[in-house]
Order: C-alpha cells, then sequence, then structure tokens
C-alpha cells in the first residue's frame, strides 16, 4: 500500500494512507477531545488501528480498530503511572560495557 512498515510512516503518509471510515474518524476525534491526546497520541492510535486493521486483512480501519488501539493506548498509561515498563519503553543502554559481563580469564 504505502511501502513501507506503518510504524516509519510520518503524519501526512498515515493521513493519506490509513483508510479510516468517516465513523472510525469520529471515534478518534471524540477519544483525543475526551482523553485530552495531543496530535502525535492521535497520530500514534491511527497508526496501530491501521495496524490492527492489517493483521485482519482488512483495507479499511474502522471503529473497532480504533476502539481496540485506544484499549492498549489506556493499557500502557495505566502501566506507565504505576511505574511498570510500557510498550512504548525500552530499556536504557548501560554506558559501561564492562557491568554485567563475566570475567574470562
Amino acid at each position: 500500500r504505502q511501502g513501507k512498515p506503518n510504524a516509519h510512516l510520518v503524519p501526512r503518509e498515515l493521513e493519506q494512507h490509513v483508510g479510516a471510515t468517516s465513523a472510525a474518524l469520529s471515534l478518534l476525534e471524540r477519544a483525543a477531545d475526551k482523553l485530552a491526546l495531543s496530535a502525535r497520541a492521535t497520530h500514534r492510535v491511527l497508526r496501530v488501528a491501521r495496524t490492527l486493521a492489517d493483521l485482519v486483512a482488512s483495507s479499511v480501519v474502522d471503529s473497532a480498530h480504533i476502539a481496540e488501539a485506544i484499549a492498549f493506548r489506556a493499557v500502557d498509561d495505566a502501566r506507565a503511572s504505576r511505574g511498570q515498563a510500557t510498550l512504548s519503553s525500552s530499556p536504557t543502554p548501560d554506558p559501561d560495557p564492562s557491568h554485567g559481563v563475566a570475567a574470562t580469564h
């Protein structure tokens, strides 16, 4: 469809290739208002919804895909507020390469 993974789409490309129904976009707009999502967060939800649609071989993103993407975001936000690892977090690399390495003398 767009020649690259959904994760690599810039917002303009995402909007061009997402293929969302008007009902799905309406749900996303209401959720963005209610949850005070930034433009970046809104695009992230849309990107996840596009991926969910791809997983079921759907050419369109519908309201169910948006709702599921929002639910994933809610789980990630809840984990972050409890200090747990989240889907979007990644471990910080240790600047000292000798840490965690056993001596082999």
